[in-house]
């Protein structure tokens, strides 16, 4: 399997991380509301279901990147060069790959500095080209989540 897949792992399990965060601030913040006010039982009531929503997000992503990362040993195929590089696959990958550093790029800024240095591993749109897949993927290495996720 191709070692971007074990990034796309990485990204999707700390992903659902950041999610189960979200839904224990939510469940936390529950508890200082004062529910005899109308507004915050209304409040209450919100929080309740995003909480139980977001809950089944990240569970289903943590257990969706397990999955992924179970195949992580498979061979990798034989791909068709030719409808490798139609359209429809360079732009979904395309799309994927600056998704990604889209996000970075509004993340990076709320982070300590130290971690904020990954920025120079993020390509710019402007500099893709039609070839975005290594040709050696034995030395491909995940740009930002390099480090076993601990």
């Amino acid at each position: 399997m191709w070692k971007g897949t074990l990034c796309t792992v990485r990204l999707a399990a700390k992903v659902g991380e950041l999610i189960a965060a979200m839904v224990e601030n939510l469940e936390a913040h529950q508890e200082t509301l004062d529910i005899t006010d109308e507004n915050g039982n209304l409040e209450l009531r919100a929080y309740v279901k995003l909480a139980q929503e977001f809950r089944c997000t990240a569970t289903q992503l943590q257990e969706t990147a397990a999955h992924m990362a179970g195949y992580r040993d498979l061979p990798m195929a034989r791909h068709n060069p030719a409808k490798m590089a139609v359209p429809k696959v360079v732009d979904a990958l395309t799309n994927f790959v600056f998704g990604n550093s889209r996000l970075l790029r509004r993340v990076i800024p709320h982070l300590p500095p130290t971690v904020s240095e990954i920025a120079l591993n993020i390509p710019s749109e402007g500099a893709i080209s039609r070839n975005i897949i290594p040709s050696n993927t034995e030395s491909y290495t995940c740009p930002v989540m390099h480090r076993s996720s601990a």
